[in-house]
């Protein structure tokens, strides 16, 4: 083993994104308690100021390695977003299922409105009670 925790090691669960969240987060505010090189966490620790020299020194050398023509990648995401597809009709009242035991179409063009709607046992009482 290497000597570093479980929570410390890589997994396949982490994503290149996420790696390079955690190099960020650890050159804003490196761990000097730990550090991977010794020389570099006694030279943040003793000397801050030289320590961010020399890392702004290996930023500008470390660029002239990109390669002429390179286009630094935006922080927009690489992926397409899906287009969503408006569907303006879905929540549209639909009569295709209305018909369930084929009856006339005719009935569809039917006006109720001057028809009573009760039913007959309630005609019946309330004629009883007009008497």
């Amino acid at each position: 083993m290497s000597g570093e925790l479980a929570s410390e090691r890589w997994s396949p669960a982490q994503r290149v994104e996420s790696v390079l969240i955690s190099i960020l987060s650890l050159l804003d505010d490196a761990e000097v308690s730990s550090p991977a090189n010794v020389d570099a966490g006694v030279t943040l620790r003793k000397e801050p100021e030289e320590y961010k020299s020399r890392v702004r020194k290996d930023v500008e050398i470390s660029k002239q390695d990109i390669p002429e023509g390179f286009v630094m990648p935006t922080h927009q995401p690489a992926t397409v977003k899906p287009v969503e597809k408006d569907d303006s009709d879905f929540w549209a009242e639909s009569d295709a299922d209305d018909d369930v035991f084929g009856g006339s179409d005719s009935d569809e063009d039917m006006d109720f409105d001057d028809q009573d709607t009760g039913s007959d046992e309630e005609e019946e009482e309330e004629e009883k009670e007009r008497s």
